[in-house]
């Protein structure tokens, strides 16, 4: 049984916890389908939980419940909105949750007239239902008002807690802390027990005057027009109408009497210990457990044979049924009773038209107490009785109802709404039932019931994604909307058009959110050289290379762009000589001018103390490039010095990787650089005194070569997409976990504890299996990733408030979070904020919010925010558009650097705040901006007002880098380490300037037949200058190796004609001999087809 807490403890009694076994969540199967939609999937639901009832409270014509969850439950008749909730239908046969106010449990209730009145945990009393005399005890006509259709709360006297409620038909009454009894409603008979003056009803508590002698009243009872108390010294009083006797006393030829007076009572009466007001009969009982009876009796109601049916003023014993000594408790409904005898039967008397008397002889009204039918097994603890029916709890925690059904009161199908004699089972708890199920807001088809007791549902089309699947659901009412995730699958078609070249790669499928496959193989074209794939815009155009590190998110074409191979070919001058040897020679290789261009850009070298500026970047050859400094070994060429490169260099393929090997992905860090290969292991160089490298092992070492990162076995590290930060490293894995290696730092005062091996970041929500994201990023102090459905998380340092969470541990603190946590949805903290993209500046953070809008938070001590301040924003605020004021900025991408930001708009604009000491920003000065400034455009290309046309921007600490729409790359700001890549000394840019890149040919080697020939000196043109070895004469075999931007090329071949010399026959002197003309001519013929064939392959 559950226990009733609105009940007075009386005893020692130990209350015992009940469980339910399984589970109080929804799952969805499968959780992922086709974008398409049409998707079945099953529902299971929640296991219904066991809950009984513990105290019941029968309305006129609805009922009122608490359930051991301490929530309230209601079902019946909902006119008035007497139930406190919405009814789809009428009857309401299931009970239905009611919504308590927040941090509020109902502790007590009792109904009405389509009145319900229930007594919070707080003290205060709710209200709800009928108000046509002011009985809800508060307004519910004003537009702010509580509508009276749901709980609202009644103003209590000044100081005064109430501790129980009463409910009339139209009035209402509580007992307040201060012992004082109050009342309010409908007034009209004199029922409230004080005087209103002229008015006919009171809407505010008013406290009922005690008589002389009482010290305070201990029980009350609302009937239909009168009242009836009990007093302190042990009698009874009554007032309001008097029509039937119902006061229990002569009110001579007054209707009503709205002062309390006693009850006529008979000497020789125990003394009373419960009383009951329903409708216009009164009952008492005393200690004895003798019932005492007055006032109509047209029905029997009053369990005893009268003389008169109508007017019975004096309380006179109900007829105790033969074999019982006393009655225990009773019920009163308002034309019939129920009482509880002494053999454990229940008993019913009164009116019986709707079998609310629960006894084999229905319909029939009687004014005999007699036995009602009874459950097997069960006996009845407890009891309640309405309008036309009845309720009791059983023995075995269930409620038990009969009579009236036609508004639902009864709590089942009873099919026969009107007359039911026999008991059944109250419907409770309901099984769970979805009464809709939405995917994304739009609706899901096909809701079905399955036979075992899961649900199945159609997916509607939807965006790719991940997306919220919402369960309006109910049971016993409506519950609180469920959430789950759903993934829709979208696939997307990526097209090459190799333009002439063989082999055409063929069509890829790709799976929305992932990433193309740089075809293996790349074609080959008859006269040209291949320079890369270049994504088709939607004019046509394909001017941009294509970063396949980037997800896939709508059909695309990629377009093999070609370069022309035979531009002036190779020669060799002078091209012949003396058989001796030791002539100078200059082989000088054809003047190439390639159309290989960046796909991918990234500033790095934003290190605490040594500033040394460097950049990288994947072209369209598939080949990791970097320039700048290389104090660290970070661009890559296998050594480290304080030398800077200024232009870009390629770097080595790793060791042991195939002729096929590309790079997906580079970025740059503090003073590290990590890189995707295409066989998907994470590669690294650069400094690794944090474990930044991922190798095992922190140590002061520059390692200049890519090396494998190792995971916790020892085995290469596979990702799919990577990000350095100043001192630390993370990546996404194939399987869309994020991991981090290395440490973090809060602005230089503290690190985090290094790891030098990736390691799994943990799920916020607590599955243990890691943190999914699709996409990380990371600066100086703190991480950032996006999962896949939006939401962010933070973690690391805070000292600037670049969780975002509306906290900041101040600029000092060491205080360091190693787990992900969500940022809070600054509209509705209650939900994660959802971006598109994000990007981690040193100490602030960059967001694309999922309505376009770009969003900034953290630091900003340089304006790096773009809000116009220098003040530093611990939640995300919306960036403004300086162009259009007063709506937000909407953009395309953006990037955080250490104390300045970029953005491209949505037209292809680019925009820069924040730090300008070296003209980082682009607007050809050194003033910090604490607001979007366009970045200036290039020499030539457009004006001021139209900016930068850009595809792709990457911020640095003191540089900035873009891919502008044309393809080409562009930079500005520092240059002291050659990090701009321009080839030139300036040490600043303050405009965007052209990233000198062309890929160089080198000649790497030079055979003469089979003599190879050192040195060989290099011009910058790229030709060199040699000396030839001896040979015999006749035509030699020049063989040339030589690379195009690092990458071997197909072997040059050249003639080269050997002159001999003869001695005079009988002479001193000499004299230079043609061999036989003939001969050198022939020979001359071959070699010069031999020539042209092999230099027309390799262009091919």
């Amino acid at each position: 049984m559950a226990y009733d807490f609105s009940q007075p403890v009386t005893t020692d009694l130990t209350l015992t916890a009940h469980w339910t076994k399984g589970t109080s969540i929804w799952s969805l199967s499968p959780t992922s389908g086709p974008a398409a939609g049409g998707d079945k999937t099953t529902l299971t639901t929640p296991t219904k939980p066991d809950i009984r009832f513990s105290h019941i409270s029968s309305g006129s014509n609805f009922i009122l419940a608490l359930g051991s969850d301490g929530n309230l439950y209601s079902w019946g008749s909902n006119g008035d909105g007497e139930l406190g909730r919405d009814t789809s239908s009428t009857p309401n046969s299931i009970p239905g949750l009611v919504t308590a106010p927040d941090g509020v449990r109902f502790t007590q209730t009792s109904g009405g007239l389509g009145l319900s009145l229930a007594l919070g945990s707080d003290g205060n009393i709710y209200s709800w239902g009928y108000n046509s005399e002011g009985q809800l005890g508060r307004d519910t006509s004003s537009k702010d008002s509580t509508p009276a259709d749901r709980p609202g709360l009644v103003a209590p006297p000044a100081g005064v807690r109430f501790t129980q409620v009463s409910a009339g038909f139209t009035h209402s009454f509580a007992f307040g802390s201060d012992g004082n009894l109050y009342s309010w409603g409908d007034n009209s008979d004199g029922q409230l027990g004080r005087d209103t003056g002229s008015a006919k009803y009171d809407t505010t508590p008013g406290k009922v005057p005690l008589p002389a002698g009482v010290a305070s009243f201990t029980q009350v009872s609302g009937g239909t027009f009168y009242s009836l108390a009990m007093g302190s010294d042990g009698n009874l009083y009554s007032w309001g109408t008097n029509t039937f006797g119902e006061l229990g006393r002569d009110t001579g030829s007054a209707r009503s009497d709205s002062t309390p007076r006693k009850v006529s009572i008979r000497t020789g009466v125990a003394k009373f210990t419960a009383i009951s007001a329903k409708g216009w009969c009164s009952l008492a009982m005393d200690s004895d457990g003798n019932l005492y009876s007055w006032g109509y009796n047209l029905y029997g109601e009053l369990g005893r044979k009268t003389d008169n049916p109508t007017i019975n003023v004096v309380p006179v014993k109900v007829t105790m049924p033969a074999g019982i000594t006393r009655f225990i408790w009773f019920a009163e409904g308002t034309e019939h009773t129920l009482a509880m005898g002494s053999d454990g039967n229940l008993y019913s008397w009164g009116w019986d038209y709707y079998g609310q008397l629960g006894r084999e002889n229905n319909n029939t009204s009687d004014s005999t107490p007699r036995k009602v039918m009874m459950p097997a097994g069960v006996s009845y603890i407890q009891a309640s009785a309405g309008e036309a029916f009845s309720v009791a709890m059983g023995s075995d925690g269930n409620l038990y109802s009969w009579g009236d059904n036609e508004s639902g009161q009864l709590g089942r199908d009873t099919g026969d709404s009107t007359q039911n004699t026999s008991s059944a089972k109250v419907t409770f708890p309901e099984n769970p039932r979805p009464v809709s199920v939405s995917f994304g807001g739009i609706p899901g088809t096909n809701l079905t019931d399955n036979k075992d007791g899961t649900w199945s549902v159609s997916t509607p089309p939807h965006a790719g994604g991940k997306t919220d699947v919402t369960i309006n659901w109910n049971m016993n009412g409506q519950q609180p909307d469920a959430h789950l995730d759903y993934t829709y699958i979208s696939s997307y078609t990526v097209a090459f058009d190799s333009a002439g070249g063989k082999p055409a790669p063929g069509q890829q499928r790709i799976t929305g959110g992932q990433q193309a496959t740089r075809p293996t193989t790349d074609p080959a074209k008859d006269g040209f050289l291949f320079d890369g794939w270049f994504l088709k815009d939607t004019k046509g155009k394909s001017d941009v290379a294509y970063d396949f590190s980037q997800p896939v998110t709508a059909d695309i074409t990629l377009v093999a762009h070609w370069s022309p191979a035979n531009t002036g070919g190779w020669s060799i001058s002078p091209d012949k000589g003396n058989v001796l040897g030791g002539q100078q020679t200059t082989i000088t290789p054809p003047k190439l001018s390639r159309g290989i261009r960046f796909n991918q850009i990234s500033a790095g070298g934003f290190q605490a103390g040594d500033f040394q500026g460097f950049s990288v970047g994947v072209a369209s050859d598939g080949n990791a490039y970097a320039w700048g400094s290389n104090q660290y070994g970070q661009l890559g060429q296998g050594t480290a010095g304080s030398t800077p490169q200024k232009t870009p260099v390629r770097v080595p393929l790793p060791a042991g990787v195939d002729s096929s090997f590309t790079y997906t992905q580079a970025v740059a860090g503090g003073y590290h650089v990590l890189a995707v290969g295409s066989d998907g292991i994470v590669y690294a160089w650069g400094a690794n005194n944090h474990g930044q490298l991922g190798n095992g092992s922190v140590d002061t070492q520059n390692h200049s070569k890519p090396q494998p990162v190792k995971d916790t076995d020892g085995q290469p590290f596979k990702a799919i997409q990577v990000s350095a930060g100043a001192y630390d490293s993370a990546a996404i894995s194939p399987d869309g976990r994020v991991y981090t290696w290395g440490s973090e730092n809060n602005n230089f005062t503290a690190y985090s504890t290094p790891k030098p091996t990736p390691t799994l970041a943990k799920d916020p929500n607590g599955s243990g299996q890691g943190l999914y994201a699709a996409q990380v990023s990371l600066g100086w102090s703190f991480i950032m990733a996006m999962d896949t459905d939006g939401s962010l998380y933070t973690w690391g340092y805070n000292n600037y408030g670049q969780f975002g969470n509306g906290t900041a541990t101040g600029v000092y603190s060491t205080t360091y979070a190693a787990n992900p946590a969500r940022v809070p949805d600054p509209k509705d903290t209650s939900k994660a904020f959802k971006a598109t993209q994000v990007s981690a500046g040193a100490n602030h953070a960059l967001a694309i919010g999922q309505d376009g809008t770009a969003w900034a938070w953290g630091y900003n001590d340089h304006g790096q925010l773009g809000d116009g301040s220098t003040t530093s924003r611990s939640t995300p605020k919306q960036i403004q558009d300086p162009a259009n004021p007063g709506q937000a900025f909407q953009a395309a991408w953006v990037s955080a650097g250490v104390h300045h930001s970029l953005a491209v708009d949505r037209n292809g604009a680019a925009w820069a705040w924040g730090w300008n000491s070296d003209g980082q920003l682009g607007d050809n000065t050194t003033s910090d901006r604490p607001a979007p400034t366009r970045v200036s455009p290039p020499a030539g290309q457009g004006s001021a007002g139209t900016g930068l046309a850009t595809a792709r921007t990457s911020a640095g600490r003191n540089h900035s880098l873009a891919i502008g729409q044309d393809g080409n790359t562009y930079s500005w700001g520092d240059n002291q380490y050659g990090q701009l890549g321009t080839g030139n000394d300036t040490t600043q840019s303050r405009t965007p300037a052209l990233a000198a890149f062309n890929p160089k040919l080198l000649i790497t080697g030079v055979k003469f037949d089979k003599t190879v020939v050192n040195p060989l000196v290099q011009h910058p043109d790229g030709s060199v200058t040699l000396a030839t070895p001896a040979h015999s004469p006749g035509l030699a075999d020049v063989i040339v190796d030589w690379t195009l931007g690092g990458n071997g090329q197909t072997q040059a071949r050249l003639a080269y004609t050997y002159e001999g010399t003869l001695p005079l026959t009988g002479g001193n002197g000499s004299m230079i001999l043609l061999l036989a003309a003939g001969l050198l001519a022939t020979a001359g013929a071959v070699a010069a087809g031999r020539h042209r064939r092999e230099t027309h392959s390799l262009h091919a």
